[in-house]
């Protein structure tokens, strides 16, 4: 089974990116995968593949490294793309991954090493995918991005738990089923 650490998103927040993904989407041509708002998430760490049985050690493993964490907010405060704004391959809505939201990052990823999992590389974002775009981006999305990322009023996203996220591909799509989540209660 495809999986995945990530922070599960308050329903408000998730409302709100769709309806700035629903603006991008109406200002532009270019052919894109759009995310469905019930799938938007904060990816902390990718983990591919990986065997049901090893849901157990991941489990305990993240449990003992962040068991103790308080929750805390980081603040979504902007819309850009990957690699850049300018030529977007990835739409995406996110903000600052300083502090807690990094020590978080690091905490998990160290704790899985010892499973066989590389060490997650440190970001300057985090970011909750929007679309993923099928060919280059065209002048007006790359204006839409650039005022919805202006408008974006900085918003808190309460970091209350980390889920650990199956990804299963149905006919409908990519389908996401939470298969634990450790709440961050310290």
């Amino acid at each position: 089974m495809r999986a995945f650490f990530c922070i599960v998103l308050q329903e408000e927040i998730r409302r709100l990116l769709g309806g700035i993904a629903g603006e991008l989407r109406r200002s532009t041509n270019v052919r894109a995968s759009w995310v469905s708002a019930d799938n938007y998430h904060v990816t902390l760490q990718f983990l591919g593949e990986i065997d049901a049985m090893l849901a157990v050690d991941l489990q305990r493993k993240a449990e003992a490294a962040i068991g103790d964490q308080a929750a805390f907010d980081v603040l979504l405060d902007r819309v850009s793309g990957f690699p850049t704004a300018d030529r977007p391959r990835v739409v995406w809505a996110g903000g600052s991954a300083r502090g807690s939201f990094a020590d978080l990052v690091r905490l998990i990823s160290d704790a899985i090493v010892p499973l066989g999992f590389p060490r997650e590389r440190e970001s300057d974002v985090f970011h909750i995918t929007l679309a993923r775009l099928k060919g280059a981006a065209d002048r007006e999305l790359v204006r839409a991005i650039s005022e919805a990322s202006d408008r974006v009023a900085p918003i808190p996203v309460r970091v209350a738990g980390v889920t650990l996220m199956e990804s299963r591909l149905t006919q409908r799509g990519v389908r996401y089923c939470p298969l634990f989540e450790i709440p961050l209660t310290g």
